[in-house]
C-alpha cells in the first residue's frame, strides 16, 4: 500500500496539557483538558480523561483522576487566578 493511500490517524490534545521528559502519545488517542504526562509515559490508542496524571505505558496505563490537585498545580504553572 503506498502511503498517499493511507489515512493517518492522529492524537486529539485538549488544553492544558503537560508532557514530561520523553512522553509519547501516538495513535488514536483522544486527551482531555488538564492532563498531566509523567516522564517516559508511553500512550497508544486510549483515551484520556480531563483532570488526570498519567503514568506507564500503553496497555499497563495508570490514570488517576485527581480534579483538585490538577486545579492546584496547572494554576501555579500557568499562572493562572
Amino acid at each position: 500500500m503506498s502511503l498517499q493511500n493511507r489515512n493517518p490517524i492522529y492524537p486529539t490534545l485538549g488544553n492544558n496539557i503537560i508532557f514530561f521528559s520523553d512522553a509519547k502519545v501516538l495513535g488514536d488517542v483522544h486527551v482531555g483538558n488538564n492532563v498531566i504526562f509523567s516522564a517516559n509515559a508511553y500512550v497508544i490508542n486510549e483515551d484520556i480523561p480531563d483532570d488526570s496524571i498519567v503514568f506507564g505505558m500503553s496497555p499497563n496505563l495508570v490514570i488517576k483522576h485527581e480534579p483538585e490537585k490538577i486545579k492546584e498545580y496547572m494554576k501555579r504553572i500557568w499562572k493562572k487566578n
